[in-house]
């Protein structure tokens, strides 16, 4: 697993699952795996993550490893 920073933030994962609400988040980074890339946003309120990959798949971080998880629970969560 690697975390990189581009020059410039990649919305449209968040854009596609949040719609005009992606205002309300940071882009915190890009995790490279060797299944792909998983996009990192954090909610300026709640402080929590929303971990998406291109498709909009929703992850969550174990503390180890970065494990797909229910999309809808995943929105839930971070707008707490």
């Amino acid at each position: 697993m690697k975390i990189e920073f581009p020059e410039e933030p990649v919305w449209e994962p968040l854009q596609a699952v949040v719609g005009s609400r992606c205002r309300e988040f940071m882009f915190m980074g890009q995790i490279a795996l060797e299944s792909g890339t998983i996009f990192s946003y954090k909610h300026i309120w709640t402080r929590r993550y929303l971990d998406l990959d291109r498709e909009g798949r929703a992850y969550r971080y174990t503390g180890e490893v970065y494990v797909s998880t229910d999309l809808e629970e995943a929105i839930r969560y971070v707008f707490g």
